[in-house]
């Protein structure tokens, strides 16, 4: 009942907000695209920029604990994965699109993942350097326009809002997790191990030894890099660490144990209450499975930190919001070789604003708020 009862809300909402406007649709599209192309040529088209080749000459490829200039560039790409911050109505032209920026930010080689099967669509991206690999995995759309409804109802509902445990058989029957994230891992995982093979094989560079490998995602795209990561290391393949941003529990406390352990280097960010981050509810029997590196209202930043107290805030949670506080936090010898964060307005977020609403109601209603 609380699932048909949100997904129906939701809905009529949506609808509300597709009704004529002062602005029409073709209108936005040209300011966004207007907006996206002025962002990427002012700042990509600065050929002696410092940051230029950033993720050979910034990256961390071999550090054990938190990196704040990995935490930067790896929230960089799960900004820049969504489609909608490119503006690329197929995925053919994203990955055109995807590969012109992050060839000027020092990475050649890439491949991509876009499968849909049941009620999983997972869209992720295997780039490497000579020295790194990193895994991006994308999170859920959410935008407004073709299906865009249909889409945000498929990724939010049956996928991030699918609130039921299976087993992870990996670690026992008591380990169970959040059934719509590990399908959208599973529908992917064994191609996505077989690009990992190929990518991390190592080089000069590394010495013969395997590249060091990086999964990372926001939202949707969070909920997936842990369980893609435990998989992996089970597999025998190292994972040097996960970083992800914005992402909501996965884990019932067995299996979040399991977890804790697994993953030695796993930096989870929180910006301000972002209201995804405590979803799906406690009361439910799901929680986290790591401490949270906490962005606070006034800025401040606590790595390790606790669980952050307070109202959940659904303005929180766009990827804009966390590439811009962590850019404001860079040490001044760090910030200089980083690309810049760009402005808010990139992120289009009528549907998200929409389905966060419907979220905090949800959220309220269960007393996790």
């Amino acid at each position: 009942m609380v699932f048909s009862s949100f997904s129906a809300s939701f809905v009529e909402a949506a609808n509300i907000n597709q009704r004529p406007s002062k602005t029409t649709k073709r209108q936005q599209i040209a300011q966004d695209r207007s907006l996206i192309h002025d962002f990427l040529g002012k700042y990509f088209g600065e050929k002696n920029a410092a940051w230029r080749n950033c993720f050979n000459t910034a990256f961390e490829s071999n550090a054990k604990v938190h990196s704040i200039a990995n935490s930067y560039l790896l929230m960089y790409s799960s900004l820049f994965v969504y489609d909608k911050v490119l503006n690329t109505p197929t995925f053919e032209g994203f990955k055109k699109r995807f590969r012109a920026i992050v060839k000027i930010l020092g990475i050649n080689n890439l491949d991509f993942i876009n499968k849909c099967e049941g009620t999983a669509d997972t869209q992720a991206v295997v780039m490497s350097t000579e020295k790194a690999v990193i895994v991006v995995f994308r999170g859920s759309e959410g935008r407004m326009k073709d299906k865009s409804i249909i889409r945000v109802i498929y990724d939010w509902i049956f996928t991030d809002l699918n609130f039921f445990h299976r087993p992870f058989e990996m670690f026992g029957e008591k380990a169970r997790v959040h059934t719509g994230f590990y399908n959208g891992v599973d529908i992917v995982y064994d191609e996505l191990k077989t690009l990992i093979e190929k990518h991390i094989k190592g080089n000069a560079f590394t010495f013969g030894k395997p590249k060091s490998l990086w999964l990372t995602g926001h939202s949707l795209g969070g909920g997936l890099a842990p369980i893609a990561a435990a998989r992996l290391i089970a597999d025998g393949i190292t994972v040097n660490g996960v970083y992800t941003y914005g992402a909501p529990r996965f884990a019932n406390p067995n299996l979040a144990k399991h977890m804790g352990k697994m993953l030695a280097n796993y930096q989870r960010w929180v910006l301000d209450n972002d209201i995804v981050t405590k979803v799906p509810f406690k009361k439910w029997g799901f929680q986290h499975s790591a401490n949270p590196n906490n962005i606070y209202e006034d800025g401040q930043i606590k790595i390790n930190d606790g669980e952050m107290i307070g109202t959940a805030k659904p303005s929180s949670h766009y990827p804009t919001q966390y590439l811009s506080r962590i850019y404001e936090a860079l040490p001044k010898n760090i910030k200089g070789k980083m690309p810049p964060a760009p402005p808010h307005e990139i992120w289009s977020t009528d549907a998200d604003d929409l389905f966060l609403k419907e979220l905090e109601k949800l959220s309220k209603k269960f007393g996790e708020s």
